[in-house]
């Protein structure tokens, strides 16, 4: 993808002409932002990009109140670009970035962009908006975008906005205290963008690892955020160095692989990160899978089990689980399915799993001293024909059943997926009754 791809080649022309910071009267560094339109917004991660529903106005300041005026129809959009009231710019092709104007109360006019996307996966199409609107600044030598990843006409949304510093093309929420390299610094930023101002952190650091102690991966992560308390920090820098933090006890809260696999802490273990020591985090493989356990809050568990009474074999589409107890899940925005999956797990009859990769699984039941396969229908697809073929296919799970028949005893229950990118290794076995 343009994301991976285009990691170490970094280079932004709009961000080629460096302001020079300015020292106001509180003692804070200011620096000067400049708008930029996000043209190749496509290439970049940021944690929350949101997608919001396109009705009759894009949720954005007009001056006295919100809402920037859209005709709609299921073949175009027309946007009032001018703020005029009168939408003047028409749009029919999906992915296209569209310039406009919005306006804050006090009457200041300033620019702003959105990409506008058409889902063409139903039969009743649904148009929606993005951003594609950042600022861009430099402090201590470092090029750096905040995004505004909400969409809502601010850029000072901490836990909301991104902040992505060159020359990485990956991010993370934006926040109160960040690492630039030299040390941390406290930072605000204007909400209209137009300026952002910092000094440094005052408070003891360590420093934490999160690169050389992945292990059996054929990936490294965008981003790896760990989290103390209610402070969150991105601990992955554009040179890959290990990343100044404040001391504490920490959890991993989420790592970003790209955009269909992503990292939950689970039954990761916390860490301690002292003063002026490195800590090293240990993660990867090897994996396996993760059932009967919700990895993290949202996350339903994924289960199987043996149906006597209609002798059959019932199985979901399980997590994949690190060595030291991460779990690997899909992005809500790639992996999301389009229909929930009817389960007969009690707690939970009905569930939305997002896996990783949108894998794919071999299923076997094997007997244990042969490891003879005794089911021959073995691959377990979330992708199912397209009701049209000039369709695009459905995306969503059906419950794997296999009807042992007169087979009774134990066996081995065995799960691969050996197509995946990054997790063909994985393996889970263990054994299961049919009665």
């Amino acid at each position: 993808m343009a994301l991976l791809a285009g990691m170490a080649l970094f280079v932004m022309a709009v961000l080629s002409n460096p302001l020079l910071a300015e020292q106001p009267e509180t003692g804070d560094t200011e620096v000067k932002l400049n708008y930029v339109t996000m043209n190749d917004m496509a290439d970049y991660f940021t944690p929350k990009h949101k997608k919001k529903p396109l009705t009759s106005t894009l949720d954005l300041p007009n001056g006295e109140s919100r809402g920037i005026r859209c005709n709609v129809t299921e073949q175009n959009v027309e946007v009032d670009t001018n703020l005029d009231g009168k939408p003047d710019t028409k749009i029919s092709q999906s992915g296209k970035i569209v310039e406009l104007t919005i306006s804050d109360e006090s009457g200041a006019k300033r620019k702003y962009a959105v990409m506008l996307w058409r889902d063409d996966r139903f039969v009743q199409k649904q148009w929606y908006y993005y951003t594609a609107s950042a600022v861009s600044g430099v402090i201590e030598g470092k090029k750096f975008l905040v995004i505004d990843d909400n969409c809502n006409g601010k850029y000072n949304d901490f836990g909301e906005d991104a902040i992505i510093v060159a020359p990485s093309k990956a991010g993370w929420f934006l926040s109160s205290v960040l690492d630039f390299g030299k040390g941390l610094i406290e930072i605000a930023v204007e909400a209209d963008g137009s300026a952002a101002s910092y000094h440094p952190f005052i408070g003891t650091t360590g420093t934490v690892d999160a690169l050389s102690k992945l292990s059996k991966a054929n990936f490294k992560p965008l981003v790896f955020v760990v989290k103390n308390e209610d402070r969150s920090f991105n601990v992955i820098r554009p040179d890959s160095k290990p990343s100044i933090v404040p001391i504490g006890k920490y959890n991993i809260e989420r790592a970003i692989i790209d955009r269909t696999i992503e990292v939950i802490g689970a039954a990761h273990p916390p860490f301690d990160i002292l003063k002026d020591n490195t800590t090293t985090i240990e993660w990867g493989g090897p994996f396996t899978m993760l059932f009967y356990a919700s990895p993290g809050p949202d996350y339903p568990r994924a289960v199987y089990a043996a149906d006597p009474n209609n002798h059959l074999f019932y199985c979901e589409p399980p997590y994949i689980k690190g060595e030291k107890g991460e779990v690997y899940v899909g992005s809500k925005e790639w992996c999301e399915p389009e229909q929930v999956l009817n389960s007969a797990d009690s707690e939970a009859p009905q569930k939305w799993f997002f896996t990783a990769e949108k894998l794919n699984f071999n299923i076997e039941i094997l007997d244990i001293k042969t490891r003879k396969s005794m089911n021959s229908l073995k691959f377990y697809s979330a992708g199912q024909p397209a009701p049209q073929p000039s369709q695009p296919a459905p995306y969503y799970w059906l419950p794997f059943t296999w009807e042992y028949k007169q087979l009774r005893g134990n066996y081995l229950l065995r799960v691969t997926c050996p197509t995946s990118r990054a997790f063909k290794e994985a393996v889970y076995e263990e054994k299961i009754e049919l009665k």
